[in-house]
């Protein structure tokens, strides 16, 4: 926490490529929720992300970002669209060995960061109503 936040460039759903100097996400606080299709609390990590994009959708000056670490399209695909995944979703199909992955050092799932719109890292790995209050208290 309090570290810029590394950029990257990942690709959504529909093959767009995303930064996080990209248009969606410029100007904004950003919750990048790291997170896969096969990983054992998969119902419990979905629902948490379902959760936090449902409480800040439309909030202007908010963006939601899951990263995946899947390495298979096809499941990642399926996995969005059975579990109604909502933000917008990146992936680079590289697993535990994609660049992001390491930059953010990333070593469970789901693990969350908020990212400030300087690129201050304001909150990591925080769950729950902890991280719920740290981000409305950010938004404000």
């Amino acid at each position: 926490m309090g570290a810029i936040a590394p950029n990257f460039s990942l690709h959504n759903e529909f093959g767009a490529s995303i930064s996080r100097s990209s248009i969606e996400l410029k100007d904004k606080y950003v919750l990048l929720a790291f997170w896969a299709s096969w990983v054992n609390n998969k119902a419990e990590s979905i629902s948490e992300m379902k959760q936090l994009y449902s409480e800040f959708y439309g909030n202007p000056i908010f963006a939601f970002d899951g990263i995946s670490v899947d390495t298979d399209k096809g499941q990642w695909k399926q996995a969005i669209k059975q579990d109604s995944i909502k933000g917008m979703q990146l992936c680079d199909f590289n697993g535990f060995n994609s660049a992001i992955i390491n930059q953010y050092a990333v070593t469970t799932l789901p693990s969350y960061f908020l990212i400030a719109p300087d690129g201050v890292i304001l909150a990591r790995d925080m769950k729950g109503d902890v991280l719920k209050r740290q981000i409305s208290i950010a938004i404000k």
